[in-house]
């Protein structure tokens, strides 16, 4: 959660020097005579918080009935002539916890005040606040202004950051969790302007109390729609529980299908090992019948000399008789013809 830690002013009335204000998580109060100075610091830090004359006036009940004051600018009457100028300056701890150190610098200009939104980052969280402000020449010690500044921080590693718009430094400001809202709005400057004006007078009116209703509340008109939309979400909440009743129904289906395959598969499974077992006995039988063709042929290739003896005879034997034909031929043939002249 982001909060302001420390409020410190210089060169106001009252508070010309470094004066810091550390605020406690619920309540701070602060207690002076008249003339202290309560309400400059009560004014400056809401003109901190929202630097817009146009939607912030505000004046201290003391001097709402006193005519001498109407038109005074009530920011820049108040800084303390020895500068000339004064800064209020909010030491914050965003939501995100890092550091933020932003604030406003005013500067009385004839009738009315000059104010200039800044913020400086990346400043570590033990680095003391006043040192980031002070100028230290031997024994003097000093508040430099706005242009001085810069150089001063951008000096020592700091990211200074003026801003030329007040939506940039709402911005800022609701992006580190200390306003409701960007401001980038006209209206909704002027109610949190009212806010702030409700809580430096201790009062409020009727219409600005129905103003901020709508401000900081939903509307009425928005409550139907919220029961509609609540409606809408109830019933989306039981349509997704019937969704996981049937989910799981179906989940548990499909476990009853995995488990049948699972069985399937085992059966498959075991018939293959049988199959495997019968193929690795056929196998061995087949390896044990080629070793005994091995040793047939190993037998048969010793008889193989005498084979080819027996093969060389008989084919000689062939060639032999098949000279001799040809003269039993010739003889045959000589016999007949004796014959048929005998004839």
């Amino acid at each position: 959660m982001a909060k302001i830690k420390t409020v410190a002013y210089i060169g106001w009335r009252g508070n010309i020097e470094f004066e810091p204000i550390e605020l406690h998580n619920h309540f701070t109060g602060l207690v002076g005579v008249s003339g202290a100075g309560k309400s400059t610091l009560g004014l400056a830090l809401a003109y901190a918080l929202l630097p817009d004359k146009t939607c912030l006036n505000i004046r201290p009940i003391t001097e709402l009935n006193d005519l001498s004051q109407s038109g005074v600018d009530q920011l820049g009457s108040r800084v303390d002539d020895l500068y000339g100028y004064a800064y209020v300056i909010l030491d914050i701890e965003s939501r995100d916890k890092s550091r933020l150190i932003a604030g406003i610098f005013v500067r009385p200009t004839d009738s009315t005040s000059q104010i200039s939104k800044w913020a400086i980052m990346s400043v570590p969280d033990d680095y003391p606040l006043q040192e980031l402000f002070r100028v230290i020449e031997g024994d003097e010690q000093s508040y430099p202004d706005l242009a001085l500044l810069k150089q001063e921080v951008s000096a020592k590693g700091f990211d200074f950051h003026p801003f030329q718009t007040i939506g940039d430094y709402c911005r800022v400001l609701h992006e580190a969790g200390i306003l409701p809202t960007p401001m980038e709005q006209k209206d909704d400057r002027i109610l949190y302007g009212k806010l702030l004006e409700t809580a430096f007078h201790g009062g409020i009116s009727a219409e600005v109390s129905k103003r901020l209703k709508s401000y900081v509340m939903p509307e009425a008109t928005r409550i139907p729609k919220s029961v509609s939309e609540l409606r809408e979400c109830v019933n989306q909440a039981l349509q997704t529980k019937r969704a996981l009743h049937e989910a799981t129904v179906q989940l548990d289906t499909l476990k009853g299908i995995c488990q049948t395959g699972k069985e399937i598969v085992l059966t498959a499974y075991s018939s293959v090992q049988h199959h495997r077992q019968s193929l690795t006995k056929k196998t061995y039988l087949v390896r044990y019948k080629i070793r005994e063709l091995k040793v047939s042929l190993y037998k048969s290739k010793d008889e193989s000399p005498r084979l080819d003896k027996i093969i060389t005879e008989t084919n000689q034997a062939l060639r032999n008789a098949t000279q001799r034909r040809p003269n039993i031929a010739k003889k045959n043939n000589y016999r007949e013809i004796l014959a048929t002249r005998k004839t």
